[in-house]
């Protein structure tokens, strides 16, 4: 049977820890623009920033990712009270955008598939 963690980051150095934070956050606040713009989670913009989010950040410093587990991760980030905290800290709102846009855009890839 395959590992189906394979990939999946378990320690950073400091410059790849910064860099990942970097990221994150830059990336955070893309979905905070599209949310202070009108954007609807589940729009072409928003959607695309999710698959932006999912192969500059997530599969780059976490693991190779599955749609499954971007349903999950967007799960989390509304149920799990430090992933909300987290991203209510960069703007109020957010968890629910981002998580919503994941959920999102996981049903769109399980359509096509």
């Amino acid at each position: 049977m395959s590992d189906p963690n394979q990939g999946f980051r378990l320690k950073f150095n400091d410059s790849e820890a910064i860099a990942a934070n970097k990221t994150r956050k830059e990336l955070l606040l893309l979905f905070v623009a599209l949310q202070h713009t009108g954007h609807s989670p589940e729009d072409a913009e928003s959607q695309a920033m999710v698959e932006r989010y999912r192969n500059e950040y997530i599969d780059v410093y976490l693991f190779t990712s599955s749609p499954i587990q971007i349903f999950a991760l967007g799960t989390a980030i509304s149920l799990d009270p430090y992933n909300r905290m987290e991203c209510e800290e960069i703007a109020e709102g957010l968890a629910d955008f981002l998580s919503q846009a994941m959920l999102a855009y996981y049903h769109k890839q399980k359509e096509q598939a």
